[in-house]
C-alpha cells in the first residue's frame, strides 16, 4: 500500500462565481450573487489530492520491480460555495508501473501510469 500526496492544483472543469462582496457560489446561471452585489468573475476551481493505491509489489530481479494495484483519490477545494459545502469529489482507477533501484538502497526511480489520473508520470521513490 501507498499513499499520494500532490503538491500541484487540479482542475475538473468545475466553474465557481465570485460576487462583488467576495462570496463564492457554485451556481453560474441566472441570479448568481444577486444578494451579494452581483457578479464580480468567474474562475475554474483548483483542488488537491490525496491518494492511496493498495496492490502487490513483484520483484522482477534485485533492481526491478513492478506494481500494479486499485488507486482511489480524494479531491479538496479550498472553495467554500456557502452552507459550508465544498466542491470535493473522488475518483478511482489503476496504478500500475516499473521501479529500478540502481543502488543497494531505497532509492528508487518510477516509471508508471495512473488510469485516474489518465496521466503518465516518472519520479523518485524513497522509504521514510
Amino acid at each position: 500500500m501507498r499513499g499520494v500526496s500532490d503538491f500541484e492544483d487540479y482542475q475538473n472543469g468545475a466553474e465557481v462565481t465570485v460576487c462583488r462582496d467576495g462570496s463564492i457560489s457554485g451556481s453560474t446561471g441566472s441570479g448568481t450573487c444577486s444578494g451579494h452585489s452581483g457578479v464580480s468573475h468567474r474562475k475554474l476551481a483548483k483542488f488537491s489530492r490525496l491518494a492511496i493505491a493498495v496492490g502487490p509489489t513483484y520483484w522482477i530481479n534485485k533492481s526491478l520491480q513492478l506494481h500494479v494495484g486499485l488507486i482511489y483519490g480524494m479531491y479538496k477545494s479550498d472553495i467554500d460555495i456557502g452552507d459550508n459545502s465544498k466542491l470535493d469529489y473522488s475518483e478511482s482507477g489503476v496504478d500500475a508501473g516499473l521501479s529500478f533501484r540502481p543502488f543497494a538502497t531505497e532509492l528508487k526511480f518510477v516509471l508508471g501510469h495512473e488510469t485516474e489520473q489518465k496521466r503518465t508520470y516518472i519520479g523518485v521513490r524513497f522509504a521514510i
